[in-house]
This record gives structure tokens, C-alpha cells and sequence, in this order.
């Protein structure tokens, strides 16, 4: 009920009283190669930390020099099933970058223990309305809800997408979905957000400086999404970037973020640094997905979403907010033939400007390019992805606490991964 099409192994069921046992395993290991094409004053090199909800997968490398890795992007134990016919339960433990730079402690700047990922239940009241509670994936955009083991690119397209909180686009909450006539899918869910107890737990940007409390009241995060299909039916928990279908998929959808006293906003530039308080953070999105088979070998695979941010960023470790707000947009199309894809995308990213100095040292505008191709040897259960890729970033300087600011830089990066997958 959670997930209908889950790819798993069932090792209990009594029919008889709906109970039912899934065992599922995902293990994506990964070889990058990354380099350096141009960097400019300031630049960290390779793998200079961006802020994004996934965590930056690249490593530093010496200046000019190329950097190879090899380890664990993802490795996962999935259980889910059924406590009796109408109730389900999802719990997912993951332990992500296992190996990145050496380390199986974790960097510094990606310390991603071995952790729960997903925990929560889901009950139909009926078909058209179910209600999940737990940690879950959060509702914005049909990305932020597709299935690691079910993507068509590489990855998560993290650069763009961003989030008040770091928890790899999941928080605790509850939340309505359900979908009308096989054409309307919604979803909408209030959950924990941004908390100030999580924000003093995270060293401040500059350091030493006083914040104003976010979120004294504990207001919660309003989160939710409206899909229109034109054809086919999305109605599974994890949605995918590829289903191998035989009929058409088409959707769109818009989605939306909402927290009160949230975000730190610049305020009058006559007080003392950092200049900042409380606001509202707000976000929108919109996207459209198409799966069109031509026959059963050949299908065309696109899909593209556009997002808008509201001034203002967050202390919570793993924020990835955009201190003055702006847009990002993400493009993905791939043409499959058999069990071989070509597959592209591109990345954008363009924070409003600022008359003054930023006070975080975020990416300020982002653009990559990808291209490679996905050989699906047994569709998502065993496929090898090959993905080559250049990202420019542009980072603002940031001023201190007493007014004194880092230099700006540009930095571009080249990169080639080889992703094996193995998702049962």
C-alpha cells in the first residue's frame, strides 16, 4: 500500500490478517574523477562545499591536479509491508559517502552516519485519502519524491533544489495524499521545519556573532503538491525518474513551502552585523514529467522543474538557502532504445543581487552541463550510469563580524563518474 511497485524480497505473509514483510537493498558505489578547469581568487578547489541537501560528492584535490575517487554513494536496508490490510509502514537506514576521500568517519563538511532515512506509517481511509506520519520525504516537487533507486540521472539534481533544513529533503511530519479519478494526485503535509534548538546546535556564519531566535513559537512547515495526469497514473509513495512503461506518463504539477519566522533576513544596515531578523521562508515549483513510449525498446524520457525562493537562509546545519533568494531550474531528457539511454541535463542557479555583502559564503549562481548514458542490464534492479559533467559556481564574499569581507570567486569544475546499482 506504500509502495505497490517496490522492488523487494517478501519474507513474511499472512494473507489472511494483511500482515506482510518487504526486504529491500540498494548499494550504488561509485568511481569519480574530478578536476579543476579554471578557479579564480579564493576558490577551495575541487569539492568546495556548496551547501546542498545531498552534500557535495567530490573531494579536494591539489591545484591543476586531477582527484580520483572511489566509494559508497549510497548503501541502504529497506524494510516495509503491512501491520494489517489498510495500514502500511516504510523504514529505510542508510549510510551515504562511505569512503569519499578516504574517510569512513565522514568530512568535516559530509558527516552522514549511518542514520534512519525514512520511518513512517501510512493508513487508507480510503483510496482517494491516505494520511502518513513519520519521517518522510517532504512534498515540494515530484523530484524531492522520487526514489533514489528509480532515478534516470545520476544523481539528485541537489544544486538546485534547496532546502531550509539538511536532511536530505526529509523531515518529521504528517501529511495527506491521495489521488482523484487516477488524474488529480495531492499531496500536503505540515512538518517539524526550522527550529531554533537545531539552529543554536549549528556553528554560526561569521562565527561569534549573535542571531536572533528562529521560530520562537514553533510554528510548523506547510508543505504541498497538486499533479494533474494527463496520462498514466502516479499514485505510488516514491515516484520514478523512469517506470519502463508501456503507455504514456504525463504530469504536471506545482508545489509550495511555507514556514513562519523560519529565516534570518537582512534588516536595517544602521545595526550592528550581522543585520538580520526573522522572516517568513516561502518557496514555489513547477514541473512537468513525460514518459512517452514509441514501442517497447524505444521511449522518450524528459522532465524539467522551475523554482523560486524568498529572500532569506537559515543556521540549520545542511540549509541550502539562498540569503537573497532567486530561482533555479534543472532540464533532464534521455532516449532509451532497449537497455542503452543517452541521457543530458543542465543546472541552473541565479540568487537575486545584493547592494550589500553577503553574510553566508553560499553558491551565488551555478551552471552545469551533463551528458552520459544508462545501460539498464536489468532495469532497476542492475544498471551501470556514466555521467560526465562541467559546473561553473560563482561564490559572493562574506563579511565578518567586524565588517571585513572574503573575496569573491568563480570556480569550474570538470567531472566523470561510473555509478553501478544493484536495487532489489
Amino acid at each position: 500500500m506504500v509502495s505497490p511497485n517496490a522492488l523487494a524480497v517478501k519474507v513474511f505473509e499472512d494473507k489472511d490478517k494483511g500482515i506482510s514483510v518487504n526486504v529491500g537493498v540498494l548499494v550504488q558505489p561509485w568511481f569519480q574523477a574530478t578536476g579543476p578547469r579554471r578557479a579564480g581568487q579564493g576558490s577551495a578547489g575541487i569539492g568546495a562545499p556548496s551547501s546542498n541537501m545531498e552534500g557535495d560528492k567530490t573531494v579536494p584535490a591539489e591545484a591543476g591536479a586531477p582527484s580520483f575517487d572511489l566509494f559508497l554513494r549510497r548503501a541502504r536496508l529497506i524494510v516495509s509491508g503491512t501491520a494489517f490490510k489498510d495500514l502500511g509502514f516504510f523504514l529505510s537506514v542508510d549510510q551515504p559517502d562511505l569512503g569519499l576521500g578516504g574517510s569512513f568517519g565522514g568530512l568535516e563538511r559530509n558527516k552522514r552516519p549511518f542514520y534512519i532515512q525514512d520511518a513512517f506509517l501510512s493508513y487508507q481511509v480510503v483510496p482517494e485519502f491516505k494520511i502518513d506520519a513519520g519521517m518522510m520525504v517532504v512534498p515540494f516537487c515530484r523530484h524531492t519524491i522520487e526514489s533514489a533507486g528509480a532515478l534516470n540521472g545520476l544523481d539528485f539534481h541537489s544544486d538546485v533544489v534547496r532546502s531550509p533544513t539538511g536532511k536530505a529533503y526529509r523531515d518529521t511530519g504528517v501529511q495527506f495524499r491521495g489521488t482523484i479519478h487516477g488524474v488529480f494526485n495531492y499531496r500536503a503535509g505540515l512538518f517539524e521545519g526550522v527550529r531554533n534548538l537545531a539552529a543554536e546546535e549549528t556553528p554560526v556564519e561569521p562565527v561569534g556573532a549573535f542571531y536572533p531566535k528562529l521560530n520562537a513559537k514553533g510554528m510548523p512547515l506547510f508543505a504541498g503538491q497538486l499533479r494533474f495526469n494527463f496520462a498514466g497514473t502516479e499514485s505510488d509513495f516514491f515516484m520514478k525518474g523512469i517506470y519502463f512503461s508501456s503507455t504514456p506518463v504525463v504530469s504536471i504539477g506545482v508545489g509550495a513551502e511555507y514556514q513562519p519566522n523560519a529565516v534570518l533576513k537582512l534588516a536595517d544596515q544602521s545595526l550592528p552585523p550581522p543585520n538580520v531578523l526573522p522572516g517568513a521562508y516561502s518557496a514555489l515549483s513547477a514541473d512537468v514529467f513525460v514518459e512517452y513510449p514509441f514501442s517497447a525498446d524505444d521511449e522518450l524520457i524528459f522532465k524539467a522543474n522551475v523554482f523560486q525562493y524568498g529572500e532569506g537562509w537559515s543556521r540549520v546545519e545542511g540549509s541550502s538557502l539562498l540569503e537573497t533568494g532567486g530561482i533555479s531550474a534543472f532540464a533532464e531528457a534521455g532516449f532509451r532504445h532497449a537497455w542503452i539511454e543517452p541521457v543530458a541535463s543542465v543546472d541552473f542557479l541565479k540568487a537575486k543581487d545584493s547592494t550589500t555583502p553577503p553574510i553566508t559564503r553560499r553558491d551565488q549562481a551555478i551552471l552545469a552541463y551533463h551528458a552520459g548514458a544508462n545501460f539498464w542490464v536489468q532495469q532497476h534492479t542492475f544498471n551501470v550510469k556514466v555521467d560526465f559533467g562541467i559546473r561553473q559556481r560563482k561564490v559572493d564574499g562574506r563579511r565578518t563580524q567586524t565588517g571585513a569581507e572574503f573575496d569573491n570567486f568563480k570556480h569550474e569544475d570538470l567531472f566523470g563518474t561510473i555509478q553501478g546499482q544493484v536495487f532489489f
